[in-house]
């Protein structure tokens, strides 16, 4: 088995600083804390209660078991769609078309 190197302080420094940072941080979350941040939650669900969409009383389906899926109503996500079916094929690039040449061209040139 092979011994491991002694640190550097540096190193001892960075570890003793992550330690207390970690001990700070769970210090500071508790059952009590916790226990305010879910009620927090609860009031912000129930204010917007009157809002939401009882999903139960819609009826939608997105798949057709699972062998097609449902067709969007957004013309953006169907142009997408489009073009991930059928890509359009890459244009060449003619910027450098004749400036480019193979490397040994090249150094046959220096000599």
């Amino acid at each position: 088995m092979a011994n491991k190197a002694k640190e550097s302080p540096h190193i001892i420094k960075v570890r003793r600083k992550l330690q207390q940072h970690m001990a700070e941080t769970d210090s500071l979350v508790n059952a009590d804390k916790l226990n305010a941040m879910r009620t927090v939650i609860e009031h912000q669900l129930e204010r917007h209660k009157a809002e939401r969409i009882d999903l139960k009383s819609k009826l939608f389906k997105h798949f057709d078991e699972n062998q097609h899926p449902a067709q969007t109503e957004s013309k953006f996500v169907a142009k997408l769609l489009r073009q991930l079916k059928h890509p359009r094929p890459k244009k060449s690039s003619k910027q450098l078309e004749g400036r480019v040449r193979a490397i040994h061209e090249h150094e046959h040139n220096k000599e």
